[in-house]
């Protein structure tokens, strides 16, 4: 008995003691669910809000989209509008008149020379040129509700054509070959990455054994849905017509494919953005591939069966021959009129001019196109400087004609909120090539010879043009502080490159690269970036 007494207590104290263990399990049990919960709803809450941030981004990209085609169809309107004839019904062909030579090849008495009795005279305003001052040339700011569009438009005419680096003549070949090499020694000319012209020739080779075909190796395959160009078919005599020398020429489709050379990366292809406001140029600015493009009129079998193929860049331009062919270009237009509808809807614009192919519109022309077009020895750089500081001049007659006009408060308003200044300042441009007659020297201290060779590679017309389109959605606070700064938060860079045409009810735009997508944006490069004014921000 006694023993089963003092038994009690003891139970009673293991008891007490496994229940005080008991508790320390379950707060640790209840730490658990509590953590699993707090996990879960952490879980929910970022998939919620991921889920939710994607979305938004999704449909302000579309917003953007949709922003973006809106502003692109008005840079499309000012590029008509500001088509030789304003787009008018007439088309380019009957608006020039007779005797309309593109660009001025060979010599200087094309629109608007004023050597062709009144109808010259008529021509001599200007209208039939491409300049900085037109509407498309201006960078321009559309807003849609809370989304900015900022737009910019580069000519491709006033770019070296990389087709011109295989072109049948040897001699002619060599020649653009050298001017290649000069317009990418000049090209970051102060600047740490700056190219030499040993560096510039690597660079051609690779671009040389990337293109023709004969040197094609694995190392550089040929892009997806390629067409193999032909650049010559050279019989050495009669007696051995039968052994022709076919070329077959793998030439790129867009720029953006010379990336895939070693020596050419994305901070050399793009402009890039330096210290103190400074862009240094990349090759997208001096180079093209677009304006040799061209129709070929289809011939009476392929009328209703398949529409005739554009040529595309992969035309290679023979400038010894483009007179002749724009002679046999007339006569295939003239004859194609008898076979009938072209498919697709654009068979009038067979029957428009042929385009202005390689030459450099020195209205647009970037310096280092300019500089490199000639060798210095012939082309010295005071004549590039004195150019390029002519079309930076204010054009007096032009600013008093515009100051004596009777002021649109409302307009100016609309100006200051879509373009972010006040009315533009007239500068001075080439309206034809006679009118390089206005540089100092051109007359006395230029050879005839180098005048001659200038004239047959440059002109003042441009009728391919790179669109480039950037889509916003500032924050509601934010001020630009300084040149080319862009807002933080999304953006939709976008780009096209059209041909611009001239059809029977008015101008028509052939899409040689649909609208994609880019990574850079692109700015309106200043001729002269040291004397670049301080920055004043907008005021609205």
């Amino acid at each position: 008995m006694k023993t089963t007494k003092s038994s009690r207590p003891l139970k009673r104290q293991f008891a007490s003691c496994q229940r005080q263990s008991e508790r320390g399990v379950i707060l640790i049990l209840t730490l658990f669910v509590l953590l699993i919960t707090y996990a879960l709803v952490a879980q929910i809450t970022i998939g919620t809000s991921v889920a939710y941030q994607v979305t938004t981004n999704q449909a302000d990209g579309q917003r953007m989209r949709g922003a973006g085609v809106s502003a692109g169809n008005e840079i499309l309107n000012s590029l008509a509008d500001d088509m030789p004839g304003g787009g008018a019904a007439e088309g380019m062909a009957d608006s020039l008149g007779e005797g309309f030579d593109p660009g001025g090849l060979g010599d200087s008495s094309g629109p608007g020379s004023g050597e062709e009795g009144e109808e010259g005279e008529e021509e001599d305003d200007g209208s039939n040129s491409d300049s900085i001052n037109d509407a498309w040339a201006r960078m321009q700011r559309y807003n849609y509700g809370d989304i900015e569009v900022h737009t910019f438009v580069q000519d491709e005419n006033g770019k070296f054509n990389l087709t011109l680096l295989f072109v049948a003549d040897e001699d002619t070949q060599a020649e653009n070959r050298e001017r290649f090499i000069r317009i990418l020694d000049r090209l970051r000319d102060g600047f740490d990455d700056d190219l030499d012209p040993l560096e510039a020739g690597r660079i051609l080779d690779e671009i040389v054994d990337w293109v023709e075909g004969n040197t094609r190796t694995l190392d550089l395959p040929a892009r997806v849905g390629h067409s193999v160009q032909v650049a010559s078919e050279v019989a050495a005599s009669e007696e051995e017509s039968a052994s022709v020398a076919n070329t077959g020429l793998y030439l790129p489709g867009r720029l953006e494919e010379l990336m895939v050379l070693e020596r050419v990366d994305e901070n050399l292809f793009y402009d890039q953005l330096r210290y103190e406001d400074k862009i240094a140029m990349g090759l997208e600015s001096v180079l093209t591939v677009y304006t040799t493009v061209g129709l070929d009129p289809p011939s009476a079998e392929e009328v209703g069966d398949e529409p005739s193929d554009a040529s595309g860049p992969g035309a290679i331009p023979d400038p010894a021959a483009e007179t002749e062919d724009n002679s046999q270009e007339e006569s295939q237009s003239e004859d194609s009129s008898s076979l009938g509808q072209a498919p697709g809807g654009l068979d009038d614009l067979l029957d428009a001019e042929p385009g202005l192919g390689h030459l450099i519109n020195i209205n647009t022309s970037p310096r280092p196109v300019l500089e490199g077009l000639l060798p210095e020895s012939e082309l010295p750089v005071w004549f590039i400087e004195e150019l390029l500081r002519r079309r930076n001049e204010i054009d007096e007659e032009a600013l008093q004609e515009q100051e004596g006009e009777d002021v649109d408060t409302e307009d100016m308003e609309y100006q200051r909120a879509v373009f972010r200044e006040d009315e533009q300042v007239p500068l001075l441009y080439f309206r034809n090539l006679e009118d390089l007659a206005e540089i100092d020297g051109y007359e006395d201290r230029l050879e005839d010879e180098v005048k001659e060779k200038l004239n047959t590679l440059i002109g003042v017309q441009s009728d391919v043009f790179s669109i480039y389109l950037w889509c916003r959605i500032p924050p509601e606070d934010w001020e630009q502080e300084r040149h080319y700064e862009e807002a933080p938060g999304n953006i939709l860079r976008l780009k096209a490159v059209v041909w611009r045409r001239g059809g029977s009810d008015g101008a028509k735009f052939l899409f040689l690269e649909p609208w994609h997508e880019v990574p850079a944006t692109r700015w309106q490069i200043p001729d002269f970036q040291d004397e670049l004014p301080v920055f004043l921000a907008p005021e609205y």
